[in-house]
């Protein structure tokens, strides 16, 4: 069993059609991250996109929910199963600054840009959850088409060695 603290950040763990929606999504966003004249980042230290997590096991997501609850931490998730994490069917993405350090935070505008990329990608973007349920650096299948593309990602992470949650 592998150790449920690390982080997945390996491409290859994602349903291969899903993650080149992803690559389009991030190469569009980061484009549009900068002035076409100057090349100049639109915002303060601004490098790129980048994808955090994308697939999570069973165990991690359990680890993760422990956080806030039973094991030291802010709470970081509500959910006790992995979801669309679990197929590989979405991500988490954050941008790296000027000087190489992963960021969470930045102006809405930014994750704006990430958004609408994602949209013109066929990808629902977290941003757009009503409520407090917004997570603008997340990605995933729209809920109206998970049933759809579940069984071959099950599959896929099957035929690579990794499980799914049910």
């Amino acid at each position: 069993m592998s150790d449920p603290s690390k982080v997945d950040h390996d491409l290859k763990h994602l349903y291969p059609d899903f993650r080149a929606k992803v690559e389009k999504t991030l190469a569009l966003a980061n484009s549009y991250t900068f002035k076409p004249d100057t090349l100049e980042p639109k915002f303060a230290e601004f490098r790129e996109f980048v994808v955090f997590e994308g697939y999570r096991s069973v165990d991690r997501q359990a680890w993760l929910y422990a956080q806030g609850r039973t094991r030291a931490g802010n709470v970081v998730t509500n959910s006790q199963v992995p979801g669309w994490h679990g197929f590989g069917l979405a991500v988490d993405v954050v941008w790296r600054d000027t000087d190489g350090k992963l960021r969470w935070d930045g102006e809405k505008a930014l994750w704006e840009i990430l958004g609408h990329c994602a949209r013109v990608n066929g990808l629902e973007w977290g941003g757009d959850w009503q409520g407090n349920l917004g997570d603008y650096g997340h990605l995933q299948i729209p809920k109206t088409e998970i049933a759809s593309w579940r069984a071959k990602a099950r599959e896929y992470l099957k035929g690579i060695g990794l499980g799914s949650p049910i």
